[in-house]
């Protein structure tokens, strides 16, 4: 896809300049959906909270049984 891209803009630009153009492009396009993915992992919720419920019981009885 890129490859067609670069061909068509090479017809009215330098070859290079139309790959660094692209490639640009490309970039922003990766970042943009980076920081996109990034804002939407702040809203989830990471801790699990089933595991940190079933560690402090095991840590309790853990405790339990030493004394």
């Amino acid at each position: 896809m890129a490859e067609s891209i670069i061909l068509l803009l090479s017809k009215r630009l330098e070859p290079w300049a139309s790959a660094l153009l692209v490639g640009f492009a490309f970039l922003g396009a990766a970042y943009g959906l980076f920081a996109y993915g990034k804002r939407d992992l702040k809203r989830i919720e990471l801790p699990p909270e089933k595991t940190t419920t079933s560690l402090q019981r095991t840590a309790h009885m853990i405790q339990e049984v030493r004394r």
